[in-house]
């Protein structure tokens, strides 16, 4: 099965978002018209935007995070943060 994203990009920009939606129910992926706007803005987003001397090696680290959180779906993404932040308030009290 391919992701979320990569089934919105497969589509052509000239559906809507609302169309996507529907499509993604017909094959059985649930999407809500708000990701096909965050994907597809991301998508159009010009490199080389922001401040000067905030990107890591490999890339704008948020701009990663954010791609990969749409890509495991927000909810799957806020589970994972819940145990990160777990796990670091265990550290900090031990």
């Amino acid at each position: 099965m391919k992701s979320k994203a990569a089934f919105v990009r497969s589509l052509p920009r000239s559906l809507s978002a609302k169309e996507v939606v529907a499509k993604a129910k017909a094959a059985g992926v649930k999407l809500s018209t708000a990701y096909v706007y965050v994907l597809r803005s991301k998508a159009g987003a010009t490199k080389g935007k922001g401040r000067k001397g905030s990107r890591a090696a490999g890339g704008n680290t948020e701009e990663q995070f954010v791609s990969l959180a749409l890509d495991v779906g927000l909810g799957r993404a806020s589970e994972l943060l819940g145990a990160v932040r777990n796990a670091a308030r265990a550290a900090a009290q031990a």
